[in-house]
């Protein structure tokens, strides 16, 4: 810009542009703005009825209405503002996308992440998880029995008191290696592997083989429910008797569908509950629940009947057994199943609901108070962890609340625990 300092007003006659010069010089005098080669003045006196085009305001977020609740709806927000939410209150857990929707419920949120939301008007942060290792491998399963932490890991058999020391169990003064599956009652310990079924008193580090008549299959999963150690050999299901003579394995019943395996075992009201599905060319199809019962009369077992059919593609791989309730876990999540006539299971939708699937399948189930944990493998790209559903509060019928829980910075497959 260009300009010449003058010491009067500029009143017209003339090109505004004749005073130029080859020297910037700001404006001077009665001028207080420069524009563009231009010199102007500004008038600050006060008129009447023209002030308010010089006012800057902002919409209010609101226009005057009455409304008698602390959220605002749509009679109460301004058309030209912003339109203003709160949450206070996130007891009914995540897997609802919007807030906002016609049923939609004010106390639940898409998704959290190491977020106590269980206590109502109140957000609070999960304590931090803790690295406890001292066994040998990677764990396969975990169970807890009278005071013990037992874990089956892929070299062997290890417990644990106090998490920090950790003892293996052996047999004959060897490790027992990869082994299929563990159990446990108050008493004793039970460790499964080839067609050989090891027993050792609980805390003890020493086991041996207690078969006097052994399957001829496999043992591949073993439990004890109803005061009885089930014992399954693929599509097999048995039990361990005992008679005058020793321990023999004695056979319930056998499916059909030799490609069937028996997984997960639970009880319930009475009644002992095995899951299982048919394997075939490394896919897992044709899932469902059964139970049987214990005749005392004839000192067997009935023909296990199917209580739950899994939905198409669907295959249980945990069941767990809480009040009245039968909770299955699958590849698609968790159910909460009832427990009707019969000892047949009417089993709500699978949670995490469809808003945020599992990758993995439910491999762990437990329960204390009026929660009940599951397994979440691979909640994120970083962590794996536990999930809980809050038995108290209902989003729908047989549909706990729910939100992730516990995490560990780990990801890549599958997870167990012990309550």
């Amino acid at each position: 810009m260009v300009t010449r300092q003058i010491t009067n007003a500029y009143v017209g006659g003339g090109a505004f542009n004749s005073y130029t010069s080859s020297l910037p010089v700001s404006p001077q005098g009665v001028f207080t703005v420069s524009i563009a080669g231009r010199w102007y003045g500004i008038d600050t006196n006060y008129e009447a009825y023209r002030h308010d085009a010089f006012k800057h305001t902002s919409y209010p977020a609101q226009r005057q209405s009455v409304n008698l609740t602390n959220v605002a709806g749509e009679g109460t927000v301004n058309t030209d503002g912003l339109w203003r939410r709160e949450q206070n209150d996130w007891s009914m857990g995540s897997g609802q996308l919007f807030m906002d929707r016609q049923g939609s419920l004010a106390n639940r949120f898409y998704r959290s992440k190491g977020m106590d939301v269980w206590t109502r008007w109140q957000l609070s942060v999960l304590p931090a998880t803790k690295v406890r290792t001292g066994y040998s491998g990677n764990i396969v399963k975990s169970i807890r029995a009278n005071g013990y932490v037992y874990v089956l890991t892929t070299t062997g058999v290890w417990f644990t008191s106090d998490y920090s020391t950790w003892t293996e169990v052996k047999t004959g003064g060897a490790s027992i290696g990869s082994a299929s599956d563990i159990a446990a009652n108050g008493t004793y310990l039970w460790i499964s592997k080839t067609t050989n079924l090891y027993q050792c008193v609980l805390g003890a580090s020493t086991t041996s083989n207690i078969w006097h008549t052994a399957p001829t299959d496999n043992i591949t999963a073993i439990s004890w429910q109803l005061d009885t150690l089930f014992v399954a050999c693929g599509s097999k299901l048995g039990y361990a008797k005992s008679t005058t003579s020793g321990i023999d394995w004695s056979l319930i019943w056998a499916n059909p569908d030799t490609n069937f395996m028996w997984t997960s075992f639970a009880t319930a009201q009475g009644a002992a509950y095995v899951a299982g599905y048919s394997r075939t060319n490394s896919k897992n199809y044709q899932g469902a629940v059964y139970y049987t019962t214990y005749d005392a009369a004839t000192s067997a077992f009935s023909v296990p009947v199917v209580a739950l059919p899994m939905t198409n593609g669907e295959y249980v791989t945990a069941l767990y057994g809480y009040l009245n309730f039968v909770f299955v876990g699958s590849n698609l999540g968790l159910r909460m199943a009832q427990i009707s006539s019969g000892n047949y299971l009417t089993s709500g939708p699978a949670i995490p609901s469809i808003q945020e699937p599992v990758k993995y399948p439910v491999t762990g189930i437990t329960a204390n108070g009026r929660f009940v944990y599951f397994s979440w493998n691979d909640y994120d790209d970083d962590s794996t962890g536990i999930g809980r559903a809050d038995i108290s509060n209902f989003t729908d019928t047989l549909t706990p609340a729910y939100a992730s829980d516990l995490m560990v910075d780990w990801n890549g497959g599958n997870s167990n625990m012990v309550s």
